[in-house]
């Protein structure tokens, strides 16, 4: 082999010796590079958990430093529950409660709380409104049968006055908002017939469908009116009222200064279609005893209270709750504080020309009804009294 040859073998070796060395030192530099990283971001972690344990361990000692360095004292905090509530609830067999209490029994009172459900439903951020759906129906229910004041309720039902007035306010406002149309509303055709009926057999008035009459609910503050004052005829406020527009008719009243049989006859009669009227009152005054005192709620927020007490006392009436006469022994207290308008007492009708027609027209069938009347009843006591001769 001659010496060119055996030079190119070497620097041949060489050069790959070379090459692999530079590779193995990059290799050796990208490893040391990767372990420098990994042992610095462990550094790092250990450096930020460490702190995090210095800060916390600092920190409590901090907040002990400035507890005691502060002065203190102790803080008086009302406890509430709402055993009376839950003790009502959770009894079987107690509809006689619920119904002194609610004027309703188990099964309506669920019917309620389904009927209110969607908007009686506890809010999951705001605290005033985490009352279950059956609570907030029971404190709107207890505070329109009993009329108590906020503190009293939130006592037994274990809240706070200010979630008392929240909820009564949502029950009354969901009660309107969804019922007023279905529970107060203008009969159909054939719901005037059967109601003339009714109203024909109690007092042989044909063509009657309702009765008016007015009911003193008092307020507070006292001298404000809404409309008219408390001595307005019946005529006027119906007159202004947006039941008038849906009826096209004369005036009709009672004689108010009757001269003849005749017409003390009618007055009789037609007294006996507005008892109806009284009867209704009662009831309603006496399922809500709210009623029975001064209203002690907003005076903006009065006729979402009434129209509620209207729209259960209906739906009470039509699902023929019970009512109990134990319920209208307040009422004579309430009406000395309070009194009711004398229906009677009324003395200003205004009569239009065709209501007076009307009105003759009526007083004429009623006296032959009752001459009719009075002489079959004679013809026939005359009959048995010859026949026993």
């Amino acid at each position: 082999m001659d010496p060119a040859h055996k030079r190119q073998m070497v620097e041949n070796v060489f050069l790959t010796f070379a090459t692999k060395q530079a590779e193995l030192f990059k290799q050796y530099d990208a490893n040391r590079k990767k372990r420098s990283k990994i042992f610095l971001q462990r550094l790092r972690y250990q450096l930020k958990r460490n702190g995090e344990n210095h800060r916390k361990e600092w920190s409590a000692k901090l907040e002990a430093e400035l507890l005691e360095s502060i002065p203190t004292r102790k803080i008086w905090k009302l406890s509430r529950n709402d055993r009376w509530f839950r003790e009502m609830f959770e009894q079987e067999d107690n509809d006689a409660d619920l119904l002194q209490y609610f004027r309703m029994g188990r099964v309506m009172y669920d019917t309620v709380v389904a009927m209110l459900q969607q908007d009686l439903a506890p809010h999951p951020l705001l605290a005033a409104q985490s009352c279950s759906t059956e609570k907030k129906v029971g404190i709107g229910l207890y505070k329109l049968t009993t009329g108590a004041d906020y503190t009293t309720i939130g006592n037994m039902f274990g809240v706070h006055k200010a979630t008392v007035k929240n909820c009564v306010h949502q029950f009354c406002k969901s009660m309107v908002k969804n019922y007023m149309d279905t529970e107060i509303y203008l009969p159909d055709q054939e719901e005037m017939v059967e109601l003339s009926k009714t109203f024909e057999e109690k007092s042989d008035i044909p063509l009657i469908i309702g009765a008016m009459g007015r009911l003193h609910v008092p307020i507070t503050p006292s001298h404000i009116t809404c409309g008219h004052v408390g001595a307005t005829e019946d005529s006027a406020v119906l007159g202004d009222s947006g039941l008038y527009q849906h009826f096209d008719g004369a005036e009709l009243h009672g004689y108010a200064i009757p001269t003849t049989t005749e017409e003390e006859t009618f007055n009789e009669h037609l007294s006996k279609a507005r008892v109806c009227v009284n009867e209704a009152f009662v009831r309603l005054r006496s399922r809500f005893r709210i009623l029975q005192r001064k209203i002690d709620i907003d005076i903006n927020f009065v006729p979402q209270i009434l129209l509620t007490c209207c729209i259960l006392h209906n739906f009470l009436e039509k699902n023929k709750v019970p009512f109990l006469d134990s319920w209208t022994e307040g009422l004579p207290e309430s009406n000395q504080k309070f009194p009711q308008p004398d229906e009677w007492m009324s003395l200003n009708y205004t009569t239009t020309v065709e209501g007076e027609s009307v009105r003759d027209v009526l007083k004429e069938h009623l006296h032959s009804k009752y001459v009719l009347f009075r002489t079959i009843e004679y013809n026939q006591e005359y009959f048995l009294s010859e026949g026993t001769n």
